[in-house]
Order: C-alpha cells, then structure tokens, then sequence
C-alpha cells in the first residue's frame, strides 16, 4: 500500500507543479515504514509452536476414546477428563 502510494504520489509530482503532493509520498513512506516494522516484531515475538507430538494421549474413563491431555471432556460422550 505504501508503495503504491508512494509511487503514484511521486509520478504526479514529477509530471505536476502541484507540490503538496508531496504530503502523500511522505504518508507512503509512513507506511512502507509501519509495515517493516511490523514484519520485524513479528519475527521477533513469534513463539514456537508446541508440536503435537510432545502431548501426552489420555483414554476417555467411560467410552474409552483418545484424547490429549490438555482436553478438558471427552469428545464423543462428554465426560469430564480432568
């Protein structure tokens, strides 16, 4: 978006004497700035995902269905695990 707003405002400024265009390629820039700096955080305060594998697997006291253990009831009878 920003980019695109950056670009746009700089050819009509190139091509015009209307000089307060400028306004939008500095809010261009604003964004492009926004969006790296979103895509940084992002990077830095993602978590890794627990894997699926690392969970402990329960059985159902009543209908014996499989289940992890970080399931509170049973999914097919409705019994509560914990």
């Amino acid at each position: 978006m920003g980019v695109l707003m950056s670009g746009y405002a700089f050819f009509v400024s190139q091509n015009t004497d209307n000089r307060g265009i400028n306004l939008f390629i500095y809010i261009g820039v604003l964004f492009i700035a926004y969006g790296v700096f979103r895509l940084l955080t992002s990077f830095v305060t993602t978590s890794k995902p627990t894997s699926i594998d690392s969970k402990v697997i329960i059985r159902c006291p009543k209908c014996q269905t499989k289940h992890y253990s970080t399931s509170n009831y049973c999914h097919m009878c409705g019994t509560k695990l914990k």
